[in-house]
């Protein structure tokens, strides 16, 4: 087993805008559509808090006081403070990172990390019919499993998931749409994303971007429909302008605050207004407060 430092690592898109809801209690929200997947995710792994107004299935912003007063010179992971050349211990890492270390990066700090490559992924497997089998606990597969014939001895006796039309076998790993989940296939499967055997994806944010989410940057998805984890970040500067929408007020019916808009550098921004960032294809947005969302044009 082999390991790199750390590369950004493209997730599956998937769909973030609000599309309905069919439930009233927060605690049977299970097939609500919220706002945007890629902007929760962004916040979950921030630790910030959510915050839910009139529509109790999705948050109308977010409390991210945790981040308040965060040093330029330290590192931060999951609301502990590390200070330069201190290391976080592999027990507190995801299962495929190892040996992450704050480091200072010009003004401020940023963590270094290394990634396990497994070796599927350097050397995939050149039957056809042959897939890796994952176990959740493990980062590279355990071994191979090969469906030769669906209608076999052997491959009837595999415990089978099923899941938007498409069929899995005992220990494949897949990704659900429209969720910021990895699944893997294993007994006791019941069709749904919400149990043991699925996981939440994480993008490590503090540990790639640490530098960029002190310095007040924003995450950048390369898509309206936006992704679980953003590829690029943009920064706050003096060129910046806020364009004001003039046919929403701040609250919308959602149950916001006059004061519960977004920031982005020192510019202030009530909600469905646009920063216009000079020579970036970059447009941001105030959609959850009080982070803008910024989306690739």
């Amino acid at each position: 087993m082999q390991m790199s430092f750390w590369i950004p690592v493209f997730i599956a898109s998937l769909f973030p805008y609000y599309v309905f809801s069919v439930t009233k209690t927060r605690e049977n929200c299970m097939i609500t559509k919220c706002f945007n997947n890629g902007m929760m995710n962004y916040y979950k792994e921030l630790n910030c808090r959510p915050v839910y107004g009139n529509e109790p299935c999705c948050p109308i912003r977010y409390d991210c006081s945790i981040l308040l007063g965060r040093r330029t010179d330290r590192c931060y992971y999951h609301g502990i403070e590390y200070k330069l050349k201190s290391e976080i211990p592999m027990s507190a890492l995801h299962k495929c990172l190892a040996n992450c270390k704050c480091y200072p990066n010009g003004n401020s700090a940023k963590f270094d990390c290394a990634i396990v490559e497994c070796p599927e992924d350097l050397i995939p497997p050149t039957d056809e019919t042959c897939r890796p089998k994952y176990s959740k606990d493990s980062c590279c597969s355990t071994s191979t499993i090969c469906i030769k014939n669906q209608t076999d001895a052997w491959t009837q006796k595999l415990f089978k998931c099923e899941l938007e039309g498409r069929t899995y076998y005992e220990g494949e790993r897949f990704a659900p749409e429209g969720k910021c989940k990895t699944c893997y296939c294993e007994q006791g499967y019941d069709g749904s994303t919400n149990g043991p055997w699925c996981e939440d994806i994480s993008c490590n944010m503090e540990l790639r971007a640490g530098s960029m989410i002190s310095n007040g940057c924003a995450p950048v998805f390369y898509s309206p429909y936006g992704m679980c984890c953003p590829m690029e970040w943009q920064c706050p500067s003096e060129k910046d302008v806020v364009m004001q929408d003039s046919y929403s007020k701040m609250d919308s019916g959602l149950g916001l605050k006059d004061n519960d808009g977004c920031f982005f550098g020192n510019q202030s921004l009530s909600l469905h207004d646009k920063v216009l960032i000079k020579e970036s294809k970059t447009e941001c947005t105030c959609i959850l407060p009080p982070h803008v969302t910024c989306i690739m044009k």
